[in-house]
């Protein structure tokens, strides 16, 4: 059967093969068409993408610690901002400012208008200062060199702001500014591995305004601090503090607070002066720490890890705070009764249980109290000693042991304990009794005592004491006597003494 030509409307016939080589050279063509077009979208998105990530050196931030980088920075910001948000890198230095450095300009009556999905990025923040750490090189740290200001904060997040990030910094209030760090409103942002070094005030202050700006509907919360530091306070400085707002002036039903706010490890060192604390809990509620230490600094013992206080002349009491895994050398303390807050902790002490803390009235919904764990100390020093052959005694009052004697040098006499812990073989020869114990600077605990009846042969003996360092060169021995006069001899022992804090 003949068949009828299929034509595109030319007058040259179109056979399969000039069909596929058509249809081939009609979709290079919408490809090339696509490619042609693509340069100016594309160049749309590279503007985007650019926008998307500011170095701070490329708008003329020096980090060399001597230049004023807050214009630089702030820059960096704008143009990140111009964008929807984005990333703002700080390459390795010591980048000075001379005033704050302010993400968004909210108001108690308006929300911020700019700022918003923002992540300020460092190169990493080191190790201690103090100490020459190799991973102190290449670390990032901003610096707050203006006028000395207790309401001034290094880093200010003037919210009400969301999906803030900042991460691998030192921010540095440098004993001028109140705040290393203020989060004044801010929700749902991140802060990772970021160091609040030298603040007046708190390192750390999670607060939020004094009011509701029209719109809003939250406070200061679900934030997240993971292994983030408060390093270095003034002695008047506290850790961190999470309060109900920036003044107690205004006393408003349903205030806006810092709530379901999550901090994870870290340590949180506060100026340990009287007053101070850890975490200072102002009327904020349902925030939950996790896994972090608070420590008084400068080898400071007054203060409280954990301080709770209720706005003045307002019903709002620190509510259904949860402190898990908390080390704490302090105890925890407050002006008047909370509800719902749970510890489960391990303070530093003696190894009883954490004690009742009639202060605070740490009360589950059912009037229990919520207040777990027990007290542990840690080892600031550690010295032995043990026998290399054996030694015996046979005075009748009681005489040092030769070989288990240990004095220690440089004690915190006052402040610290004193852990003992005596093993080894006993036997005494003859009649009568053998006795030995534990010894403070010569003098026996008699609690301490261990007896050895004559004639029983070799047996084992240990004891375990605890003592106030009650001088800053101790020394701690195992003491014998004979009943008899006749020798009570131990053939194999050590004593090991460890210095408490």
């Amino acid at each position: 059967m003949p068949t009828t030509p299929v034509t595109d409307g030319s007058a040259s016939p179109v056979s399969r093969r000039n069909l596929l080589r058509t249809a081939t050279v009609g979709t290079g063509a919408i490809a090339a068409g696509a490619v042609l077009a693509q340069p100016a979208e594309a160049a749309a998105r590279r503007r985007v993408f650019a926008a998307s990530w500011e170095d701070v050196k490329s708008h003329g931030a020096a980090g060399d610690g001597v230049t004023d980088d807050l214009a630089a920075i702030m820059a960096a910001i704008t143009s990140v901002d111009a964008g929807g948000g984005g990333v703002v890198f700080f390459p390795p230095g010591v980048y000075r400012i001379t005033g704050p450095l302010q993400l968004g300009d909210g108001s108690d009556s308006a929300v911020s208008t700019k700022h918003h999905r923002i992540t300020l990025q460092g190169s990493g923040r080191g190790g201690s200062p103090s100490l020459n750490f190799v991973q102190n090189t290449g670390a990032t740290e901003i610096v707050y060199d203006g006028p000395a200001n207790a309401s001034a904060a290094a880093l200010s997040l003037e919210g009400p702001l969301h999906s803030i990030a900042v991460s691998d910094l030192v921010v540095n209030a440098n004993a001028k500014a109140g705040y290393a760090v203020r989060v004044n409103h801010v929700t749902d942002s991140l802060f990772t591995n970021v160091m609040a070094r030298a603040a007046t005030v708190a390192g750390w202050i999670l607060t939020s305004r004094n009011g509701f700006p029209p719109g809003c509907v939250y406070g200061c919360g679900n934030n997240t601090l993971l292994q983030c530091w408060a390093y270095d306070p003034e002695p008047n400085a506290h850790g961190m503090v999470m309060t109900s707002g920036v003044t107690e002036s205004i006393t408003l039903t349903g205030n806006p607070d810092a709530a379901n706010n999550d901090v994870i490890g870290g340590v949180y060192f506060y100026g340990g002066g009287a007053g101070t604390a850890g975490f200072y809990v102002h009327g904020a509620d349902n925030n939950t720490v996790y896994g972090a230490q608070a420590i008084p600094s400068g080898g400071r013992t007054g203060g409280n890890s954990v301080y709770f206080q209720p706005w003045s002349g307002d019903p709002r009491f620190p509510l259904e705070n949860v402190f898990q895994n908390i080390g704490m050398s302090q105890p925890v303390g407050g002006t008047s009764g909370t509800f719902g807050n749970i510890f489960v902790t391990f303070q530093e002490g003696d190894g009883a249980p954490v004690p009742i803390m009639p202060s605070i009235t740490a009360l589950s919904h059912r009037g229990v109290q919520a207040a777990y764990g027990k007290r542990v100390y840690r080892s600031r020093d550690i010295q032995t000693a043990a026998l290399s052959a054996a030694a015996s005694v046979t005075t009748t009052s009681f005489s040092d042991v030769a070989g288990l004697v240990v004095a220690l040098a440089g004690a915190i006499s006052g402040s610290s304990k004193l852990r003992v812990t005596f093993s080894g073989v006993v036997e005494k020869t003859g009649s009568g009794t053998g006795e030995l114990a534990l010894a403070l600077d010569g003098t026996v605990a008699g609690h301490t005592l261990q007896q050895a009846a004559g004639g029983s042969g070799r047996q084992n003996a240990s004891v375990t004491a605890v003592f106030d360092a009650a001088s800053a060169s101790p020394t701690l021995a195992v003491r014998a006597r004979s009943s008899d006069g006749t020798a009570v001899t131990v053939h194999s022992g050590s004593i090991l003494v460890e210095e408490l804090y």
